[in-house]
């Protein structure tokens, strides 16, 4: 069976990362262009977490792994649709698809609550206790994050963690949200040193 001290920072690590597409897709749409493909977005073993969940055998496949599984390959599914409608100038369309009540916020709301649950059910307490504990060391920005990026830019990356935490929070509760707040207050802190 997986590790809950693995699992754990495997999951901290995928919400990051993922909520990252948010920004990324907000970019895209504002100036049309990505780094990105739509081809390279949509396979759900190209990213970090979808390689490690392609790394478990069948006897470790739970019905937590099985949940997340489906909704990661929903999400890359979606955030790749929404980059194409942006990289093909359909703007509006592409704005509309990332708004909340949207598929891709609830395909959001859903994985980062399935893999909390699936957190919590590893490993309970000490698990929990760890994520709390290790919000506090992940400092970390996307490598993709730009050095010097514009003021605007930064405003919209701290909107959309701030999006992010909102929607944590409307299905985790307040106590992953508070976790998640000391994240963006490191986030915000770095981004204000950038300026």
């Amino acid at each position: 069976m997986v590790a809950a001290k693995d699992l754990s920072e495997e999951i901290k690590q995928a919400i990051g990362a993922h909520g990252q597409w948010k920004m990324r897709l907000l970019d895209a749409i504002e100036t049309g262009q990505s780094e990105w493909t739509p081809e390279k977005v949509r396979p759900n073993c190209n990213c970090a977490f979808g390689k490690w969940l392609e790394s478990f055998n069948e006897t470790e496949k739970t019905t937590h792994y099985r949940t997340v599984y489906g909704l990661h390959t929903d999400f890359h599914v979606e955030a790749a649709r929404i980059l194409e409608l942006a990289l093909n100038q359909l703007t509006e369309e592409a704005r509309i698809a990332v708004q909340s009540n949207s598929t891709y916020s609830d395909l959001t709301q859903s994985l980062v609550l399935a893999m909390t649950t699936w957190m919590r059910a590893e490993g309970d307490r000490q698990t929990q206790s760890s994520f709390d504990s290790g919000i506090d060391r992940q400092v970390d920005l996307p490598k993709d994050a730009k050095a010097n990026s514009p003021k605007e830019s930064s405003e919209r990356e701290l909107q959309a963690f701030l999006d992010l935490l909102n929607e944590v929070e409307k299905i985790t509760g307040p106590s992953i949200r508070m976790a998640a707040e000391k994240m963006y207050q490191i986030r915000k802190a770095i981004l204000d040193k950038r300026k």
